[in-house]
């Protein structure tokens, strides 16, 4: 090694090194995969132009492997790296974080606004009215809930007279018009559905009292008038098999809403039409109107059938 080579820098002696094996800075540089400037400043020692101390060591390094130069004599000519003092870096460290007040607002935005939501819905469904049902609940229980009971409302028994073989000759007399207060009285109990189940057999003929579906006015010794024109104003439903049915009349008031179990029968007398009526099991029920069955046949393939009764 000449006098020259041992007297020069740690950047004279890579740059030297590189010229004697006949390698351009560019050609080293691409080897290297860095930039040639940095090459550059490495041989001309312009430290600052490099990032910092142990860059420049680990690029001198891999310059001397490159060569194959031993790298200790050229870290031997550099600079050592400057240290770190520890205060500095614990300093770092323990130093709280600082948040622009915006910064603060968009961090904290999407949490306060979820916290809003939920003392909306809170705020909400404690306000709601007792007794009414929550908006996002459809079930059938709910409606079922929300609709009108159906009051029952049983017909007065009223003791007929045995009849004799000499009474069983005497002719009907068509009872005469009720009075306005027993008028008002039926129209009254008339908006009102009422139920009974189906008999299973009917009465011995030598019963003293017969119970009635709907309340009369009977003179002593007069039979029942005709149940044409009361049959005509009836609507009925008769379930063959479990349904759910639903009434409403022409101003939308819910008459009738529940299930009825198989045997059934629900009878509305003089109901404001037109009605509005839907069953759940059209195939398992019969509906009468005026005295006329309705065809639900149509409805059997859906089961629901929804009419509209004029």
């Amino acid at each position: 090694m000449s006098e020259q080579y041992a007297a020069a820098g740690a950047g004279a002696r890579l740059a030297a090194a590189r010229k004697a094996r006949g390698l351009s800075l560019a050609s080293l540089a691409a080897q290297l995969k860095v930039s040639e400037a940095r090459l550059a400043a490495l041989e001309a020692e312009r430290w600052s132009e490099l990032p910092d101390g142990p860059y420049a060591r680990g690029l001198a390094t891999s310059f001397c492997r490159a060569l194959g130069l031993d790298p200790k004599d050229v870290l031997q000519l550099m600079p050592d790296a400057a240290p770190v003092a520890l205060e500095k870096v614990a300093e770092g460290i323990n130093r709280p974080l600082q948040l622009h007040p915006r910064q603060r607002l968009q961090a904290s935005g999407p949490l306060l606004l979820l916290l809003m939501l939920l003392l909306a819905v809170a705020a909400g469904v404690a306000l709601w009215p007792q007794g009414r049902s929550l908006p996002w609940s459809f079930s059938t229980q709910t409606a079922e809930a929300d609709a009108e009971p159906v009051r029952m409302v049983e017909a007065p028994s009223v003791p007929l007279p045995v009849s004799t073989p000499a009474s069983a000759s005497t002719a009907a007399v068509p009872l005469p018009r009720p009075s306005s207060a027993v008028a008002s009285a039926a129209s009254a109990a008339a908006a009102v559905a009422s139920t009974a189940s189906v008999p299973a057999a009917a009465a011995p003929p030598s019963s003293a009292l017969l119970p009635q579906a709907a309340p009369a006015v009977l003179a002593q010794g007069v039979g029942p008038a005709p149940a044409t024109a009361a049959e005509a104003a009836l609507l009925t439903v008769v379930a063959r098999e479990e349904t759910w049915v639903s009434i409403s009349d022409a101003r939308g008031a819910s008459l009738v809403a529940r299930v009825l179990t198989a045997g059934e029968r629900v009878q509305l007398e003089a109901p404001a039409a037109p009605l509005r009526v839907v069953l759940g099991n059209a195939p398992g029920a019969e509906l009468n109107w005026r005295g006329q069955s309705q065809d639900l046949a149509p409805f059997h393939a859906v089961r629901v059938a929804r009419l509209t009764l004029n």
